[in-house]
């Protein structure tokens, strides 16, 4: 039985506990670590570097987030942004993803999930033969979902969008 995930706050939320919904269910600890600098709720546009890209995943693994949880918000938020900016374009001329071993290639493929339930043709493609388990689990789950897997590198002319989930800051 598929159980409804737990409402977790926002990280704003969560450092004034003052400001947590009465209904909130948090161990003690997790009010006591200490947070991620967040970018300001209108930050749109935020580019990191790759080490203050480790340093915020550091802290958010530390702080008890499992890296599926932080793998699936990511993914949604860039499928959610490029439906509401590019979806009719999608729709029509579809995407792929370029998938890596690592974790950058689970993120594009829970991406490739999302465009495909909402209506975009959507293919993966991956020059390598073996993925992190995680990513593994996601290649799997996207073939079950019909998502086309490609078994030659792309041509050049194909779908309107490339993903390129490749390589991340591991790699």
């Amino acid at each position: 039985m598929l159980q409804e995930p737990a409402l977790v706050p926002e990280p704003a939320l969560l450092s004034d506990p003052a400001l947590l919904p009465e209904t909130a269910l948090l161990p003690e600890p997790a009010l006591t670590l200490p947070l991620p600098a967040w970018p300001g709720r209108d930050a749109d546009h935020l580019l990191v570097s790759g080490s203050q890209m480790a340093d915020l995943e550091r802290q958010l693994f530390a702080s008890g987030l499992p890296v599926e949880a932080l793998m699936e918000k990511a993914a949604l938020a860039v499928s959610r942004r490029l439906l509401a900016d590019h979806g009719q374009r999608l729709r029509r001329h579809g995407a792929l993803v370029l998938v890596g071993p690592g974790h950058n290639g689970g993120d594009g493929l829970v991406i490739a999930r999302e465009l495909q339930l909402a209506g975009v043709a959507t293919s993966i493609w991956s020059p390598f033969s073996e993925h992190k388990p995680l990513t593994a689990c996601h290649w799997r789950h996207a073939l079950w979902l019909g998502i086309e897997r490609l078994s030659q590198p792309p041509p050049a002319e194909g779908p309107a969008l490339w993903i390129d989930a490749l390589f991340g800051i591991g790699q």
